[in-house]
């Protein structure tokens, strides 16, 4: 992973095209997560996020990281929080598709 990280910090120049730098910081995100590298995941996210790479599905990642990130500097009423709120999203989110799937299968 230490190739990859040296290619996208000399690679992709954010001011150059700022979807596709956003776009890549996100992709390696979800390299570095699925290895369960959470604070490398993390700071690719920051630095889509910086890119103004904006998605919902950022956002949800966003949440779950930073939890996790609090979990592991033992701050752990901030981290059960923001993980807390981050499931109520999902189950909410959940429950509004539900009640459209079946609004249409009503009609």
């Amino acid at each position: 992973m230490t190739k990859l990280t040296y290619c996208t910090n000399e690679e992709i120049d954010p001011e150059l095209n700022e979807l596709y730098s956003g776009n890549a910081f996100f992709e390696i995100f979800k390299i570095f997560l699925k290895q369960k590298d959470i604070y490398s995941a993390h700071e690719y996210l920051q630095r889509a996020t910086d890119n103004n790479f904006n998605s919902k599905r950022l956002s949800l990642y966003r949440d779950f990281t930073e939890g996790v990130v609090y979990l592991m500097k033992r701050k752990i009423k901030k981290g059960v929080q923001i993980l807390s709120d981050l499931l109520e999203v999902l189950i909410n989110g959940q429950k509004e598709s539900e009640k459209t799937n079946n609004l249409k299968e009503q009609t």
